[in-house]
């Protein structure tokens, strides 16, 4: 299990590949879904290289000149959001859980804390959880 009761790993690691392709696809240009709620089937048979994929796609895609004014705030969000569901997925597998200080610092103007109330009211009302822990 996840800090968020209702979901197992594969379907963290699910939604951490579906949010970073919306992030890729949207720093492109692309017409992209929001990331979903509830758990998708973004992972495949190989995990390892669904997250070797997205991770390129995402730098490549961040990577453009000029992306950063194009999409404002979103590189911050997406950094943050890997940072936080990097937290998730350490604690679910019994991994060293530390979030390193610089990172948090990294994601500036408040885009840690305002993605962590939105996680935090996401997991207890959207998806009715009492018990989802947050870092």
């Amino acid at each position: 299990m996840t800090p968020c009761d209702d979901w197992v790993v594969h379907e963290l690691m699910s939604h951490i590949l579906d949010t970073q392709k919306y992030f890729a696809a949207s720093a492109q240009g692309r017409e992209a879904d929001p990331p979903s709620p509830t758990p998708t089937t973004a992972l495949g048979s190989d995990p390892v290289a669904d997250f070797e994929r997205a991770r390129a796609d995402t730098l490549r895609a961040f990577g453009e000149p000029g992306v950063v004014d194009r999409t404002g705030p979103s590189l911050g969000i997406a950094f943050s959001d890997q940072l936080l569901h990097g937290w998730d997925l350490a604690r679910a597998t019994g991994q060293d859980e530390t979030m390193p200080h610089r990172s948090r610092k990294l994601t500036g103007s408040g885009i840690f804390e305002q993605h962590r109330r939105y996680e935090q009211s996401w997991c207890s009302t959207s998806r009715r959880r009492n018990g989802c822990q947050q870092p």
